[in-house]
């Protein structure tokens, strides 16, 4: 187990970084106590939860890690037990019910969390870390969501830049949304950033459906360059990744926000020509199942 001092000194690094990633006071808000980690996570988040944070704290205080994959690695546990926390000051319960012990000892809420801390850790763009934080501290109040299910989504999330949260932002708001496709006439060149946002999103197209306003079906993407803002709505999987992931909170005058609102409404006027726009599947499929 790591020392009481080295405990201190790493939740103090991760907090420093806390307010910077969610441009708040939150690290303040955390109330650091000193000792143990056991003792700096409190009960606050029922000992189950608290005891998977209290190892996952002891395996990366020692882990050979960079000073700043340390730094993240702490704040991401500090954020996630701040995520779990408001979500008990509101009420709701921890699903226990989903949580399973495996024959080696690992329980399937240590698996989901250091998965987590994992991802976040990589998170060289560190203003994902809170919403990665919420998505897998939802895991643990869903009835409907499995721990396996969790950790296939986690590799989706590997995939999102923050550019591509607010993607997903903006769809969710529908204030991009107008039912009509882009117009057809003769195509022309796309500047470099709305073009390789078209190609992020298109890449993500399982997040993202396209329907025209009055149709029955979703159309297919064949290329980047038939992306369409002005007829996009999340798919069953982009919802669940917006509510889990709290996106509401990216703020509205974010910088990456309101670039990203002003690449969508330039794409939605780029000419379309000659479109082969295909029927993927029906609207049911659409909202009956995950994509």
């Amino acid at each position: 187990m790591a020392e009481d001092i080295e405990v201190q000194e790493f939740f103090n690094r991760g907090a420093k970084l806390v307010p910077n990633v969610i441009g708040g006071a939150l690290g303040a808000a955390i109330g650091l106590t000193g000792g143990p980690a056991g003792a700096i996570i409190g009960g606050i988040v029922g000992p189950y939860f608290a005891g998977t944070l209290e190892r996952l704290t002891s395996e990366y205080i020692t882990r050979s890690l960079g000073v700043r994959q340390k730094d993240r690695a702490a704040a991401g546990i500090l954020l996630m037990q701040e995520a779990v926390r408001l979500r008990l000051d509101n009420g709701e319960s921890l699903n226990s019910d989903q949580w399973e012990t495996r024959e080696n000892g690992r329980s399937s809420v240590d698996e989901v969390a250091e998965q987590a801390i994992q991802l976040m850790i990589s998170s060289v763009d560190e203003r994902r870390l809170p919403f990665m934080a919420n998505f897998y501290a939802s895991v643990y109040f869903s009835r409907d969501f499995r721990s396996d299910q969790a950790q296939a989504i986690g590799r989706k999330l590997e995939t999102l830049s923050f550019q591509n949260m607010c993607v997903v932002h903006l769809v969710a708001n529908g204030s991009l949304y107008s039912g009509h496709s882009r117009p057809t006439e003769s195509a022309r060149q796309w500047p470099i950033k709305d073009r390789v946002l078209a190609n992020d999103i298109f890449d993500l197209k399982g997040i993202f459906v396209q329907v025209v306003a009055g149709e029955e079906s979703a159309i297919a993407l064949l290329g980047f360059d038939e992306v369409d803002p002005g007829i996009m709505r999340l798919s069953a999987l982009g919802n669940l990744l917006h509510d889990m992931m709290g996106l509401n909170g990216i703020s509205a005058n974010d910088s990456t926000l309101v670039a990203t609102r002003e690449s969508l409404e330039n794409i939605s006027l780029y000419p379309l020509e000659d479109p082969d726009l295909v029927e993927a599947f029906s609207l049911g499929t659409i909202n009956g199942g995950i994509f």
